[in-house]
């Protein structure tokens, strides 16, 4: 299970890839990061496009205090190959 995180140029992230590897099904598994950033000009919005995932928080206020920590959780329902992608904009 591969999430990919995006290159993000005007920020810094702390990982560009979480693999949650095997897990079980009907248990939920997270992963963290951290984003850095200053003097933004809106604020940051994250969405993830796996069924299988949840990102929390879903914004970061652009007056946030730096870093932010960033929690991916993963929640398998079947057993399959998961994956997501996370945008961030």
């Amino acid at each position: 299970m591969i999430v990919r995180l995006p290159l993000i140029l005007h920020w810094t992230i702390s990982k560009n890839e979480i693999a949650f590897a095997d897990k079980y099904v009907g248990f939920e598994y997270t992963e963290t990061f951290t984003i850095n950033a200053s003097n933004l000009a809106e604020d940051i919005a994250l969405a993830i496009d796996g069924s299988a995932f949840t990102v929390s928080p879903t914004s970061i206020a652009k007056d946030a205090t730096f870093p932010q920590t960033v929690t991916v959780t993963y929640a398998p329902t079947a057993v399959d190959t998961h994956n997501a992608t996370l945008n961030i904009t």
